[in-house]
């Protein structure tokens, strides 16, 4: 889910609205891409992805959750599917040619590309867990190289003084 919402945060852009395609790109690679957008299930993908970043929000500030309705339509109305969706055809447009796009929506139709759809929010979930509890562990060594760090700067700055 962190993987869909950055790459919601990246293709956001000033031609969510754009009727025609986008510079480069042509109708049938355009329409290539929005037929794998329909084969990963991206709506599905980001109405999970609102809703998660509403609960974050909560999470981090719960005063907020009386807002709860406020905060999820407004991340809807601008990273929900209607809002990305030209955008996001056009961000694998631009690391996929026509062929390679059909090829991918057609992989996410098999069973295996379905598992991977269903698959790939809970581990990206879990990696995200994974790598909070790593740097939790080792939370003292950060914050000790900062430290050294800052101490450098700060010998380096009256140096300069």
């Amino acid at each position: 889910m962190k993987h869909v919402i950055a790459l919601l945060l990246l293709a956001w852009g000033a031609s969510i609205w754009a009727d025609e395609p986008p510079a480069g790109f042509n109708d049938s690679t355009m329409n290539a891409a929005y037929e794998l957008l329909t084969a990963i299930d991206m709506q599905q993908q980001l109405d999970q992805s609102v809703a998660q970043m509403s609960n974050l929000m909560i999470e981090s500030n719960p005063s907020m959750a009386p807002y709860r309705k406020v905060i999820t339509r407004f991340y809807k109305k601008y990273l929900g599917y209607d809002s990305t969706k030209a955008e996001l055809a056009e961000l694998w447009a631009s690391h996929f040619n026509e062929r390679e796009l059909k090829e991918l929506a057609a992989f996410h139709r098999t069973p295996l590309g379905k598992k991977l759809n269903t698959k790939s929010p809970l581990i990206a979930a879990e990696i995200g867990r994974m790598s909070q509890a790593i740097v939790m562990e080792n939370v003292e060594e950060l914050q000790a190289m900062i430290k050294r760090e800052a101490y450098k700067l700060e010998n380096l700055q009256q140096d300069q003084d």
